[in-house]
């Protein structure tokens, strides 16, 4: 379709010309190139007068442009919240259907731990029984994909119950057969000669191997965490009143462990500020990795119901 343009007097499409609602077709009686060239010979009049009538009454041109500021503010206000509301209703509806998905999953497995019997779905979750999860995860299998498998019913002779406490423990106790090297190396600690295998990995050390065997390590780890539970006054749980020292931790009690993390480190580094008396052992207690796992739950809960 084409429009004679009343100035120029050419038809033209009527993409060459701009948009009017006051017009019965909805487009401008001058197209586009015949506008700019109005507007370019008399801009410099345009913004005298505009001037003019500025200086003849500012008042009420300040009272225009406020109120519209705030029509505008009241208007983006108001899609903000409708955004965010949308956002939050979409993220409740996903939280519930990943919610009811793990409570079936964990209802088919026996809804308890195997080992301890505790039956909280907050410290519960799905084991390994062959000890294949990291291979699992490792191909990009998530843990929502487990659940949905297991309701399915699909491989359920791979999967158990087991809490935090009773699943870290398996994790610490269990023996690990690792592929021998072929190459021995002797423990600085023990004084055993042993295969390369059973060393962890450091860059630090000229053959990239630590200079102590894993369970020397361990040793090691365990006695500086039994020290600093014995600094804290404590080697029990302050919830559960549970006494298993691997399954034991090292809490925040004013939940600032994100902020104290990035300058005091975490782990051994914390133990080891604790036994030396650098660190305010008054901002620390000691909790079971179930009962910490439940007190995180429930300051995430109470976080988001505050938003």
């Amino acid at each position: 379709m084409t429009k004679l343009c009343r100035i120029c007097k050419f038809e033209k499409k009527l993409d060459e010309f701009g948009l009017n609602k006051k017009n019965h077709d909805g487009r401008e009686s001058r197209c586009k190139n015949c506008r700019k060239t109005i507007y370019l010979s008399n801009n410099e009049t345009i913004l005298i007068k505009a001037k003019e009538k500025y200086d003849q009454n500012p008042k009420l041109f300040r009272e225009r442009r406020s109120e519209s500021y705030r029509r505008c503010k009241i208007e983006v206000c108001v899609k903000k919240r409708a955004r965010r509301a949308a956002d939050r209703s979409i993220k409740d509806s996903e939280k519930g259907r990943r919610h009811r998905i793990k409570n079936n999953c964990f209802n088919l497995l026996g809804g308890k731990c195997v080992l301890c019997g505790i039956c909280d779905n907050d410290v519960l979750c799905v084991d390994h029984i062959l000890d294949d999860g990291k291979m699992e995860r490792d191909s990009g299998t998530a843990v929502v994909t487990i659940w949905r498998k297991i309701i399915r019913g699909e491989e359920l002779f791979r999967y158990q119950l087991l809490c935090f406490n009773c699943n870290f423990k398996k994790f610490i106790t269990k023996y690990k057969l690792k592929p021998l090297i072929g190459i021995n190396k002797p423990c600085s600690f023990c004084k055993r000669t042993l295969d390369v295998s059973n060393f962890k990995r450091s860059k630090k050390c000229k053959d990239g191997r630590h200079y102590a065997c894993g369970e020397c390590i361990r040793d090691i780890n365990a006695n500086m965490k039994n020290i600093a539970m014995a600094a804290l006054g404590s080697s029990i749980c302050a919830v559960c009143r549970g006494n298993d020292e691997c399954s034991l931790t090292v809490d925040h009690i004013n939940n600032d462990g994100h902020l104290s993390r990035k300058t005091d480190g975490l782990g051994m580094k914390i133990y080891k500020h604790i036994i030396d008396g650098d660190m305010d052992i008054s901002k620390f207690q000691v909790l079971c990795l179930n009962c910490n796992i439940k007190k995180y739950l429930c300051f995430i809960r109470s976080a988001s119901n505050v938003e």
